[in-house]
């Protein structure tokens, strides 16, 4: 995962705690089902701090406000008191709330997890989370192995049709689809902030399109050791560049140019995102 300090004082990284490591601590997990009704994880963690044990994760399944119950994966310190694992575990199952308990310890490379919770899904739409790893070899990685350009054609046209997929899903029946502006504020900024992307601010917003800021942009700033820490400067994103294409596209109805025109890996402070409709219906 990767945590990128927010330029916002009052800001921090969300964790999503779906995955733990230990680091020498004695943690364990608990997996339960338990009644969709209000105030029962409150009665679940006065259990638990009762003991005087610290709550390192709680995750919570998606569960709509008709169903009749939900799963639990609350992740808890035994440190110095392990004994207390299996008290908690029966004091949880007899609350009338709870229908299964069940502990789940670390793997044997302490890593404590819940594959019951799997599938991800993320605002009603199943999600992959994609580590520093993951992302650095999606982006520099592609580059170094097939050259820059062929890597930013690749990187453009995959992000492209993300962004094509993405209109007809969160865009095409919303009552912003038409306004260029809108599209940016009300959709693609809580889209793009809650998949970990950036943060996207409209600077300006001519006739021909807008002028998107992204701040904390995931694409550039993975790839900042490769080109500003070694002295090269260059425009680094290709799959957001092709993403914007893509949505703005269908939001004109025509063609548009994207085109980043300020870039972290330039120097600057942020990413500014040039987009203009060239020709439509």
């Amino acid at each position: 995962m990767v945590v990128i300090r927010s330029i916002f004082g009052n800001s921090m990284p969300l964790e999503l705690n779906t995955l733990l490591y230990c680091n020498g601590r004695s943690l364990l997990g608990f997996h339960l089902r338990v009644k969709n009704e209000p105030g029962v994880l409150e009665r679940i963690i006065k259990v638990i701090s009762g003991k005087g044990l610290n709550i390192v994760s709680v995750v919570s399944s998606m569960s709509s406000p008709e169903a009749e119950e939900t799963l639990l994966f609350i992740g808890v310190d035994f440190t110095n008191k392990e004994h207390l694992s299996r008290i908690v575990a029966k004091e949880v199952s007899t609350l009338d709330v709870v229908y299964e308990v069940k502990p789940v310890k670390p793997t044997m490379a302490s890593i404590l997890y819940d594959e019951k919770l799997f599938p991800i899904h993320l605002g009603g739409k199943p999600a992959i989370i994609l580590g520093r790893a993951s992302m650095v070899g999606f982006t520099y990685g592609l580059k170094r192995r097939f050259g820059e350009a062929v890597a930013g054609a690749t990187l453009y046209h995959a992000g492209y049709t993300v962004g094509q997929v993405a209109y007809e899903l969160y865009i095409a029946k919303s009552r912003v689809k038409d306004d260029s502006k809108l599209v940016a504020t009300e959709i693609l900024r809580p889209l793009m902030v809650a998949y970990g992307w950036c943060i996207i601010n409209v600077r300006k917003v001519f006739a021909k399109g807008p002028l998107l800021e992204a701040q904390n942009l995931w694409e550039c700033e993975v790839q900042k050791e490769f080109y500003i820490k070694k002295g090269i400067r260059k425009a680094t994103s290709h799959y957001v560049r092709g993403f914007l294409a893509g949505i703005y596209d269908k939001v004109f109805k025509g063609r548009t140019r994207v085109r980043e025109i300020k870039c972290v890996n330039l120097g600057d402070k942020s990413c500014l995102f040039e987009i203009v409709k060239l020709h439509g219906e």
